[in-house]
């Protein structure tokens, strides 16, 4: 028989397990629920009854605790327990209780997938989960983890399609409920994805301007955050590129390129990288460093030098020089006088040469075509041809030093008349020589130069004359000075003036009208101003 004792210990137990232990079960997510209580001493068994508004279950137990399955809804429940003998004490009061809905398992996002999307704003992101049964509506709720996004749909069918940022990432719960329950909220089922964006672009790289480089630029992608670069150094004895240096995550449209490596040439190749991204392509770009010192002075200096530096490889030259000359003839083998004529005309330069940056030895050869209009006799043309070379040097920061040697054919033209002035001789004379010419052009900005310069041509050696005696050595000469102008990497416009002098001899011929000439050398004679506009392009 129970006694009073017992059956208050069962009550006490029964009061504790509701007041203490209920919330274990009552916030229980499954259908499954798990039931227990204090043990009543020298208690065998125990009787549990559960009511719901509809059906009454009993179950008996051994121990103190019951497991089994409830559908959901709202409950009752009361316990008592038997002695050894079966004898059943008193039941205790009832305690009401509820189970809530099973908590809804998604099946579309999983948790840890990625959504690709080639969209470089948003993506519409389709959600299932499992029906729960008695469930009649859902909410769904999608927050971004990183972002300030939020929103929450309810509905009743099992899917629903929502517009999502891109390069996100999500979590999402799914709750169920009827007209009376919901599931647990503290056990939703949360999963967590993300949305990717569209690939990166790859990132525009920029050639250094000069060989001065402290750091690689490139143009930002949009949507970059960071970059992966690799720079590697050519080896000059292989020809393959070696690693130098690596980064993963450099902030910023530059990598510096530190002052201790050497000068050669490089390869930089780099990614745009962004969370949730996939990564750019890889680009790559070769550059050439120069050895040394590459601080902003030395860069400066350089830049000065750019007015007046040629750069390495073949440069072609064009010029046109307009010309106003004082003609002179005296011919001892006609009239034995002095004829002088003033005259316009243009002489039309080029050529072409070649020179490196390490080198201070250069050449070129250049050709001119000369015309001048001279009363009485029209348009009178006459060339010259030369080949040279060119020796470079540095006498300070900011000018260079140029002496030119080399060959020159030369033609000046031979006009003669009778007494009378009514027969008019054109010609031409030709010689061959030599060339020099000192030239210091001086850098006033990375732009602008100044130039001064002189040549003279010993021409030694005579090629024709008008009455086939022998050439006289003579000596041409030329001074001026240009203004340069720099307008890229590869052009460079000159304009200037020049005097010149060029004058040729060569033996008198006796003829029966002058069979003693009075002297025994004829010349001809051109001194003028020459207004040149030059042009100097690096092919």
């Amino acid at each position: 028989m129970m006694t009073q004792t017992h059956r208050n210990l069962i009550l006490a137990a029964f009061f504790f397990f509701a007041a203490v232990l209920y919330p274990k079960f009552a916030l229980s997510a499954e259908s499954n629920v798990e039931l227990e209580w204090e043990g009543v001493e020298n208690a065998k068994s125990y009787d549990l009854e559960v009511k719901s508004t509809k059906n009454t279950f009993k179950f008996q137990t051994k121990e103190a605790i019951w497991a089994g399955r409830l559908s959901p809804g709202f409950f009752k429940m009361r316990i008592r327990a038997r002695d050894k003998r079966g004898v059943p004490g008193e039941w205790s009061e009832y305690q009401e209780f509820k189970v809530f809905l099973a908590s809804p398992e998604f099946v579309n996002p999983t948790s840890g997938s990625i959504v690709a999307s080639a969209n470089n704003d948003v993506q519409n992101v389709t959600f299932k989960w499992k029906k729960v049964f008695a469930g009649k509506k859902y909410t769904l709720d999608v927050q971004g983890l990183d972002s300030t996004f939020r929103k929450q749909i309810e509905l009743t069918d099992e899917k629903a399609t929502m517009e999502l940022p891109v390069a996100t990432k999500f979590m999402a719960t799914i709750r169920a409920a009827n007209e009376v329950l919901t599931s647990n909220p503290e056990k939703d089922r949360v999963v967590e994805f993300v949305v990717s964006g569209k690939k990166l672009a790859a990132p525009k790289l920029i050639q250094p301007e000069s060989l001065f480089v402290r750091e690689v630029k490139w143009n930002k992608p949009e949507f970059a955050q960071a970059y992966s670069y690799t720079l590697e150094k050519m080896d000059a004895k292989s020809q393959k590129f070696n690693v130098v240096e690596e980064g993963k995550e450099l902030r910023g449209e530059a990598m510096p390129f530190k002052k201790e490596y050497p000068g050669g040439t490089y390869r930089v190749t780099v990614k745009s990288i962004a969370s949730y991204r996939p990564s750019s392509e890889a680009v790559s770009l070769k550059f050439t460093a120069k050895e040394g010192d590459r601080t902003e002075r030395a860069e400066a200096l350089a830049r000065l030098r750019e007015s007046i530096e040629r750069l390495s490889g073949w440069f072609g030259i064009a010029s046109y020089l307009v010309n106003s000359v004082e003609y002179q003839n005296l011919n001892y083998d006609l009239t034995g006088t002095q004829t002088t004529y003033n005259a316009i005309g243009g002489t039309l330069r080029a050529g072409v040469g070649y020179v490196t940056m390490k080198n201070p030895w250069g050449y070129y050869l250049a050709a001119e075509a000369s015309t001048l209009k001279v009363d009485g006799f029209g348009d009178i043309k006459y060339n010259m041809f030369e080949v040279n070379s060119f020796f470079k040097m540095k006498p300070n920061d900011a000018g260079e030093f140029r002496q030119t040697a080399g060959v020159v054919y030369k033609e000046l033209p031979d006009l003669t008349t009778n007494f009378a002035g009514t027969v008019k001789n054109t010609s031409a004379i030709a010689a061959l020589g030599l060339r020099y010419g000192v030239e210091y052009w001086h850098a006033m900005t990375p732009k602008l130069g100044l130039q001064a310069n002189a040549h003279i041509f010993p021409l030694i050696a005579g090629q024709k004359t008008t009455n086939g005696q022998a050439f006289v050595p003579s000596t041409s000469v030329q001074a001026g000075f240009l203004i340069s102008y720099r307008w890229s990497k590869n052009l460079t416009t000159l304009g200037g003036y020049a005097y010149r002098t060029d004058k040729m001899e060569y033996k008198t011929a006796p003829t029966s009208t002058f069979p003693n000439p009075a002297a025994d050398k004829n010349s001809a004679t051109l001194k003028g101003h020459y207004l040149n506009l030059f042009l100097e392009y690096q092919l």
